[in-house]
């Protein structure tokens, strides 16, 4: 399980920040700005969820199959141990995968759109 949750938390971070990226190469920006939207309209936020969680897909989906067909061979001749939690991950990763793309795209821009919540994105340290 802790597995699981580290790849399915590692999506998600990746959707978020390539999300923060499109809003400030949107708003030309060097900086993400703490008003609501980060300055952009609705409109604007929305279409950059959108576009980042659609331009996410392969890569996402990518990382999920290769590692689902990874431990096929696990799941089915791993022994007693080993099979179970094959198979956990592999249907753990292929659910979660929805659930970041689709799901999750939509508690952020609630997230942002009625709590306020601000968006921050990691600064290069170069």
């Amino acid at each position: 399980m802790l597995s699981l949750f580290g790849i399915v938390v590692n999506g998600a971070i990746v959707l978020f920040d390539f999300i923060g990226m499109l809003i400030k190469e949107k708003t030309g920006q060097t900086k993400l700005i703490n008003k609501p939207f980060c300055g952009l309209k609705r409109e604007e936020f929305i279409d950059c969820v959108v576009e980042g969680s659609v331009l996410r897909v392969r890569p996402i989906a990518l990382t999920t199959l290769t590692t689902a067909g990874g431990l096929m061979p696990l799941a089915m001749g791993g022994g007693p141990l080993f099979e179970p939690m094959a198979v956990v991950l592999i249907f753990g990763l292929l659910y979660s995968t929805v659930l970041t793309l689709v799901v999750m795209s939509i508690i952020y821009t609630i997230l942002v759109e009625k709590f306020n919540m601000k968006i921050h994105r990691a600064q290069n340290t170069e």
